[in-house]
C-alpha cells in the first residue's frame, strides 16, 4: 500500500516540478517570454489552491481513498495533454488542469498517511513517502538534461512520461484501503474493524453505542473548518502552519522553479543551467529521506523550522556564487532543505487538526501554499529586472530564514502525541473514541 503512495508521489513530482527544465527549452523552441512563463506557473499555482481546497472537502466527504485517486487520474490524463499542447493558450488550458489534480492528490496523501500510521511515526513514513517519491524530481531532471536538448520537441516527452500516473489510479483502485479513522468519524465501524485489522493484524475495540452519535461526520463544511481553524484555542496554531504555508512555499518556489531559467538569464548556456538544476534536483529526494530520523524530534516545530533558516542562509550565499561547482552544492543544500521542510509542513498542518475536520481544515491552510507561490512567480520577473540576480537570492534566503524562526518561536509541539488527546486538550470537543487502540 505504501508502495502505491510512494508510486503516485513518484509521478505526481515529475509533473509538479517538471516545469523547472522544460521552461528554458520554451524561452528557446517557441519564443515564449518570461513574463508568459510567469503567468503559466502562476496560473498552475493558483488554481492548485482550488484542487487542494475540493481535494480536502472530497476527502472528507468522501473518503481518501476516492479523493486521493481521483487526483492521480486527472494529472495523469491532463500531463500527456500538455505534451500534446500546439499552441501557450492550450499549454496554459492543459496544465492548469494538471495543477488541480497534483494539488487533489497532495492534499489528500498528507492526511491519508497521516491517519494510518502511528503516532510516534507519522511524520517518519510520510518523510519517508515524499522522500522516496521525490526521486520524480531528479530523474526528471537527467532526463530533461539528455532528451531537451536532442529535439526541439524533447520538452513534450517529459510531460509524456506523467502519464504514467494510470498505472497507480488502477493499482489504487484494486489496493488501497479506506483510512480507518475516517470511517470511524462517518459512523462506519464494520468497515474499520477491518480496515484496522488489515492495517495492524489486531483488532480494533470500539463499542458504536458508546460513540456520541452527535460527531458522526456527513463530511466538514468549509465553515465548520474554519470555525475549528481560527478557534481562539486554534488560531495561534493556523497563524504558524498557515506562514510556513505562503511565506515558506513562496520563496522555496522562487528558488527551486526558477534556478535554472534565472541562471540563463544571468549569462550560464542552456546546457550547463540544465546541468546544474539536474545536480540541485538530486538533493529533493535526500532531503525527504534525511527528514524522516528527524522530523519525529523536537515537537516537529523545531526540525521543521530548523530547515527552513537553513534554506534561508543558504539561499543568501547562493546569490553570491559565480563557481559553477559552489552553485550546485549550496542549491543541492537549498533543495533538500526545500524538500525536508515541505515533508514536515505536510504532517505537522495535517496533524493540527482533528480528524472530523483534518482534510477540509488541511486544505484551507494548504491553499497558503498555492496562493504564495502564485503571488511569488509573477514577481520573480520583476524583483530579477530590479534588483538583479544576487539581491533577488538575498530576498528570497531573508523570507526563508524568518519563516524557520517563526515556527520554532511560536508552533505547537505535535510530534509522537495522540492526536485525539492533543485536540480533546485544545478544547476541540471531538472525541474519536478508540484513540488507545488506534495509537
Amino acid at each position: 500500500m505504501f508502495f502505491l503512495i510512494v508510486l503516485g508521489t513518484f509521478f505526481d513530482q515529475m509533473d509538479l516540478y517538471n516545469m523547472s527544465f522544460v521552461g528554458p527549452a520554451l524561452l528557446k523552441n517557441w519564443g515564449m517570454t518570461m513574463g508568459e512563463l510567469a503567468s503559466i506557473n502562476s496560473i498552475m499555482i493558483f488554481t492548485m489552491l482550488f484542487g487542494g481546497l475540493f481535494g480536502g472537502y472530497a476527502s472528507d466527504r468522501y473518503g481518501r481513498k476516492t479523493a486521493l485517486l481521483t487526483g492521480c487520474l486527472i494529472f495523469s490524463i491532463f500531463s500527456i495533454c500538455n505534451g500534446l499542447a500546439w499552441n501557450y493558450y492550450s499549454f496554459l488550458i492543459f496544465r492548469t488542469i494538471t495543477g488541480f489534480g497534483i494539488a487533489m492528490l497532495i492534499s489528500t496523501e498528507i492526511g491519508y498517511v497521516t491517519e494510518i500510521t502511528p503516532s510516534n511515526q507519522r511524520g517518519k513514513w510520510f518523510s519517508i513517502v515524499l522522500g522516496v517519491g521525490l526521486f520524480g524530481a531528479p530523474i526528471t531532471a537527467w532526463v530533461s538534461k539528455i532528451i531537451i536538448p536532442m529535439f526541439d520537441y524533447g520538452w513534450r516527452i517529459i510531460f509524456f512520461l506523467g502519464g504514467a500516473g494510470f498505472i497507480v489510479f488502477i493499482l489504487g483502485c484494486i489496493f488501497l484501503i479506506e483510512s480507518p479513522r475516517w470511517l470511524v468519524a462517518h459512523g462506519k465501524y464494520d468497515k474499520a474493524k477491518k480496515n484496522f485489522k488489515l492495517l495492524t493484524g489486531k483488532d480494533l475495540i470500539i463499542n458504536p453505542e458508546d460513540m456520541d452519535a452527535s460527531k458522526v461526520a456527513k463530511g466538514a463544511s468549509y465553515f465548520e473548518a474554519l470555525r475549528v481553524m481560527f478557534h481562539k484555542n486554534y488560531i495561534k496554531q493556523t497563524t504558524v502552519v498557515t506562514n510556513v504555508f505562503f511565506f515558506g512555499c513562496a520563496g522555496a518556489f522562487m528558488f527551486i522553479s526558477w534556478a535554472p531559467t534565472l541562471l540563463t538569464k544571468n549569462g550560464m548556456s542552456l546546457e550547463l543551467s540544465l546541468q546544474i538544476g539536474s545536480v540541485i534536483a538530486m538533493g529533493m529526494p535526500l532531503g525527504g529521506i534525511l527528514s524522516s530520523f528527524l522530523t519525529d524530534k523536537g515537537g516537529r516545530k523545531l526540525p521543521l523550522g530548523g530547515a527552513f533558516m537553513l534554506y534561508g542562509i543558504c539561499g543568501m550565499l547562493y546569490g553570491q556564487m559565480t563557481n559553477s561547482t559552489l552553485i550546485m552544492a549550496l542549491g543541492f543544500v537549498m533543495a533538500a532543505s526545500h524538500i525536508a521542510g515541505f515533508s514536515m509542513i505536510s504532517s505537522y498542518g495535517a496533524e493540527s487538526y482533528p480528524t472530523r475536520v483534518r482534510g477540509t481544515a488541511y486544505s484551507l491552510a494548504y491553499m497558503m501554499s498555492r496562493i504564495g507561490p502564485a503571488i511569488g512567480n509573477l514577481v520573480v520577473p520583476m524583483l530579477f529586472a530590479s534588483v538583479g540576480y544576487t539581491s533577488y537570492f538575498m530576498i528570497v534566503g531573508g523570507i526563508l530564514l524568518a519563516v524557520g524562526l517563526q515556527c520554532c518561536i511560536f508552533g505547537l509541539a505535535t510530534a509522537g502525541r495522540n492526536l485525539e488527546e492533543m485536540h480533546e486538550e485544545l478544547g476541540s470537543g471531538i472525541s474519536f473514541g478508540a484513540k488507545e487502540v488506534l495509537d
